[in-house]
């Protein structure tokens, strides 16, 4: 496979779904108290509720979030007069709108874009001022920007800071409204760029926050000082004040595991529940992906299909098509974040050991129709997780032979459990081909091997016992001492973790 297939490129619609549906979730239960949810939970997408809409209706959240597209795809940039048009048309013809039908329009952003309609100024003049209009609506249609910054690479703070501000004032110009979209479009960039969530945390609270006043700047201290996840949930608020929306959305994501028991979460929380709730699915569903959101919900959601169409010209503006192929090479695996992700796992073990530049990542299962996609070469190979879920173990593991000489091939479970839980969730095995076999010989009998044939390699058979394991990914560099980088990367890794990859039992 010469070039990257486009269908199975997912990119803004991982996020913009994810928001999309957190916020359908949470339009039926706005303004619900968390005592009451406490006694009548939401537990899926349901209709009726606080503005009496059908299942899957989003509000101004989504609206806002697809005028900014809109706007991106229409003027192929950052265009805060016709985003404001664009609002206009939202809130005067219910564009953008999932049933026709307007609803939910806060006053800051009702009156900056009356003052847009009688042309009092440019939009980005328009906002609010005072710290009493600092309430949550530029935040919740700013998740676009990340992406637009980040597939333009866009590097420089100051440039970065400019932008923002420009979009949240079309509507809210104070700076504790701007600080808040700067923190989540940062937030958003480290995570693009493949970091796991704490360590884009970590990153986010190391970033120079100078061109905010140090009032500003203490409001946001729980997130930017100390570590908000530590937080106890009792005092989390889900106001529609934009410091308390952005300490909900961070604490529920960096508590999370995956999106679907997540989103609920934050809609249970109550007080303003779909902006909470798309904000923080917007985090969850760039994360975890678009494929790990609950297939019925993609289905209520109103005008699915034209979200996802939007996103495939947002991508197209934004030319990620472009960028994944030149950051992928011929890998199909479908996120360029999870790709970063992975990749920079392996660049951090490795370090200077190797060149780790033009690493190709395929599935177990599509490399196994593609063998000579492998190099004869020595080398030294990886057999990593490609989600960003913890793995699970089995014993079943189908026609593989689990005997050798009277003893059992399988690893105990819980062994298994426990060792993983110690390591790294994405480096799973590291292996080497040396000698007369090379790469391709070697990692064709270790595949046969898993699909149950006879094959002499039994080296990381313990990849065999995860569930979903053709799904998990395979790479690999060209060295001629792979004997010894191989065991230089397996010392690296235990000084860090102080036991092996989950796979790999002894150097």
């Amino acid at each position: 496979m010469d070039n990257l297939d486009e269908n199975r490129v997912k990119k803004s619609e991982d996020g913009i779904i994810g928001f999309s549906i957190g916020d359908a979730l949470g339009v039926p239960a706005e303004f619900k108290s968390r005592e009451e949810l406490k006694r009548y939970p939401i537990t899926d997408m349901i209709g009726d509720g606080t503005y009496n809409v059908p299942a899957g209706t989003w509000s101004d959240d989504t609206s806002m979030t697809l005028a900014t597209i809109d706007s991106i795809i229409c003027t192929k940039t950052i265009n805060c007069n016709d985003m404001a048009i664009k609002f206009l048309n939202w809130l005067r013809n219910a564009e953008y709108t999932a049933t026709n039908e307007t609803f939910d329009v806060g006053r800051t952003t009702l009156q900056a874009l009356r003052k847009y309609e009688m042309k009092l100024d440019d939009a980005s003049n328009c906002g609010e001022n005072n710290e009493y209009s600092n309430g949550n609506g530029s935040l919740m249609r700013i998740l676009p920007i990340a992406y637009y910054i980040y597939y333009k690479d866009i590097k420089d703070c100051k440039e970065i800071y400019n932008i923002v501000k420009q979009v949240s004032s079309i509507t809210h110009a104070h700076e504790i409204s701007i600080l808040g979209c700067y923190i989540y479009v940062n937030f958003v960039l480290e995570l693009l760029n493949g970091n796991e969530k704490f360590e884009a945390y970590k990153k986010l609270q190391k970033l120079n926050y100078k061109m905010f006043s140090n009032d500003t700047i203490e409001r946001y201290n729980r997130i930017l000082k100390y570590d908000i996840s530590n937080v106890n949930v009792d005092d989390i608020s889900t106001s529609g004040y934009v410091v308390n929306t952005l300490e909900a959305t961070m604490w529920l994501f960096l508590n999370s595991n995956d999106y679907n028991t997540t989103i609920l979460k934050a809609v249970n929380l109550g007080d303003d529940t779909d902006t909470v709730a798309a904000c923080t699915g917007g985090l969850l569903g760039l994360y975890y992906g678009i494929e790990s959101i609950k297939d019925t919900w993609k289905q209520t959601l109103k005008k699915y299909d034209y979200i996802i169409s939007l996103c495939d010209e947002f991508d197209e503006i934004l030319n990620l098509n472009n960028k994944a192929i030149s950051q992928m090479n011929d890998m199909t695996y479908s996120s360029p974040v999870i790709y970063n992700r992975v990749i920079g796992e392996i660049k951090k073990l490795i370090g200077d050991i190797s060149n780790v530049e033009n690493i190709k990542i395929y599935t177990i299962s599509e490399i196994k129709n593609n063998y000579d996609k492998i190099p004869n070469n020595n080398g030294v190979y990886f057999i990593v997780n490609l989600e960003n879920t913890p793995i699970q173990f089995t014993d079943d593991i189908g026609n593989i032979k689990t005997e050798y000489q009277g003893k059992s091939l399988l690893y105990n479970e819980a062994d298994l459990i426990r060792k993983y839980n110690s390591g790294d969730k994405t480096i799973l095995y590291i292996g080497k081909a040396e000698r007369e076999d090379g790469l391709r010989k070697r990692l064709q009998e270790y595949i046969d091997y898993g699909y149950g044939k006879n094959a002499s390699h039994r080296g990381g058979r313990a990849i065999w016992q995860i569930q979903n394991n053709k799904q998990l990914g395979l790479c690999w560099i060209e060295v001629d001492n792979s004997e010894k980088i191989e065991k230089q990367l397996l010392t690296k890794y235990k000084q860090k973790y102080k036991t092996f990859p989950v796979a790999n039992w002894r150097i």
